[in-house]
């Protein structure tokens, strides 16, 4: 986790939880309708009508109530691996072996470049590890390591660590949903980056937390 992300709180169904430091995106809420799995572009408004009275966009599963034809870009061609249209191709290889697992979230790859997970952020290692942060890498190990990934990028190619950034497939399994689905992993939001799949990956930290899914079962307050 990312000290420097400010705390907050996201809602799941009526339950409300403290994050300490996760979400840099305003909570996941209801609409008017109470349809789940909802978010404010700006700021942390957790109800449809606030969010728009202070003139933003509440949408809700990828669609919005605003102005636009609000189908967005999606998941791509549908086919469930969530990649999208492949983003920026130039930030660096389509395809690549993963030499070296560093923790939950990143990765070496052929060449030597590292690769940072877009849209996710698993407890640190460091010194002292926290909860689950060796879960997470271990999880992260068992899905990519020694295999041939696929990387598709978005508008931003790198973190201020030089890192690439990128969602990365293997044999068909995106790992940065699969990273928060199963448990392992918060969700974290830099904008541009993630923007047409982050109100997705709220809904799966939801269901995460509901079915008590790795973390939430072991640790107080993962995210």
């Amino acid at each position: 986790m990312k000290s420097s992300v400010r705390a907050g709180l996201w809602f799941v169904g009526s339950i409300v939880v403290a994050s300490t430091g996760c979400l840099t995106q305003s909570p996941v809420s209801t609409d008017s309708s109470g349809n789940a799995g909802c978010v404010c572009d700006i700021g942390d408004y957790s109800t449809q009508a606030a969010c728009e009275m202070a003139g933003h966009t509440w949408s809700c599963g990828g669609e919005t109530d605003g102005a636009g034809d609000g189908d967005g870009d999606g998941d791509g061609d549908g086919d469930g691996d969530g990649d999208g249209d492949g983003g920026n191709p130039s930030c660096g290889p389509a395809t690549a072996t993963v030499t070296n697992v560093i923790d939950g979230d990143t990765v070496e790859i052929s060449g030597g470049e590292r690769v940072r997970y877009i849209l996710v952020d698993t407890p640190e290692l460091g010194d002292v590890p926290e909860c689950f942060a060796e879960d997470a890498r271990d999880f992260n190990n068992s899905l990519v390591y020694g295999k041939t990934i696929s990387l598709i990028y978005d508008d931003e190619c790198r973190d201020q660590y030089d890192r690439l950034l990128a969602f990365v497939s293997v044999e068909g399994q995106q790992v940065n949903r699969t990273l928060v689905a199963e448990g392992y992993a918060c969700v974290l939001h830099f904008p541009p980056n993630g923007d047409d799949q982050v109100v997705e990956f709220y809904a799966l930290l939801n269901e995460a937390f509901m079915a008590n899914k790795g973390m939430w079962a072991a640790c107080e307050s993962p995210c």
